[in-house]
């Protein structure tokens, strides 16, 4: 991608989905008005820091773009409601999340972090995330996963 690409400061709406990025350019952090980004599979295999400064996006989707690691900075990105890392190598999230404020739609399906929660609830995150913010309505763990919520969750989810 060109580094012009900062110069369509108007975008609203950016879809890259599966166009062999690596990278992504660091004049991406200059679209204020981007709201929604979407890269999944593109083989990132790093989280672009440039997403980080992105505060006004509302939906990102990184799903199967290789990423083993979100960094802290994704706190920043306080305007999130859908964040969509299905797909990836994550093995844990990181507890800087919380500042996700806005987010109503996680994806982690199909990361070996889901795996490990399978037999467990992923309590301390989500729970932490539902007493603070109360707004996240919908996770989603594993496959064929019809509720919005694991049972267990959904019975301590505000109304």
């Amino acid at each position: 991608l060109p580094e012009s690409l900062g110069r369509l400061g108007a975008l609203t709406e950016l879809d890259l989905m599966d166009n062999r990025l690596r990278a992504l350019p660091r004049s991406l952090g200059q679209l204020a008005s981007l709201e929604v980004l979407r890269l999944m599979y593109n083989p990132l295999q790093v989280f672009p820091q440039v997403l980080c400064e992105l505060t006004g996006l509302t939906s990102l989707n990184l799903g199967h773009t290789g990423l083993r690691e979100v960094p802290a900075e994704i706190g920043r990105l306080a305007s999130l409601k859908a964040l969509t890392l299905a797909g990836n190598d994550l093995t844990e999230f990181p507890a800087s999340a919380s500042g996700l404020q806005a987010l109503e739609c996680l994806d982690l399906e199909g990361n070996p972090l889901t795996e490990d929660m399978r037999d467990r609830h992923p309590a301390r995150f989500v729970m932490a995330y539902l007493h603070t913010h109360h707004r996240l309505r919908r996770l989603k763990l594993c496959p064929r996963q019809q509720e919005a919520f694991p049972e267990a969750i959904a019975v301590m989810a505000p109304a």
